[in-house]
């Protein structure tokens, strides 16, 4: 796909996805879901977290019922509340929020890269 064609998908400027390709700027989690189902792929491969470029593909995850979570794991009450909004959502949603937690883990990382 030409950069033009990208840049059309998303409605940003060609000048913008070359930004974006030599590392000038980044673009938000938003966009970057975006680009990833304009070019059919995950945000896993974009970041380089997958060698294979691929569609996205939800896998089932396995949460403790709230009972086993609560005896097992000791969370400050923060992460329990996290854990508790998390499980309201459907495996779509749950898939997203995953995504967008890896998102700004590789954000801190290349900020941390360029200290």
């Amino acid at each position: 796909m030409s950069r033009a064609k990208l840049a059309e998908m998303l409605c940003v400027t060609p000048a913008t996805v070359t930004r974006w390709e030599n590392g000038d700027r980044e673009p938000d989690f938003a966009t970057t879901r975006r680009i990833a189902d304009a070019l059919e792929t995950t945000i896993s491969f974009l970041l380089g977290e997958v060698d294979k470029p691929g569609p996205l593909i939800i896998v089932p995850t396995y949460i403790l019922p709230e009972d086993q979570f609560h005896t097992k794991v000791a969370v400050p009450s923060q992460d329990e509340a996290l854990m508790d909004l998390f499980h309201t959502l459907e495996p779509r949603e749950r898939e997203e929020a995953m995504q967008f937690i890896r998102f700004k883990k590789y954000l801190s990382s290349k900020k941390e890269e360029k200290q």
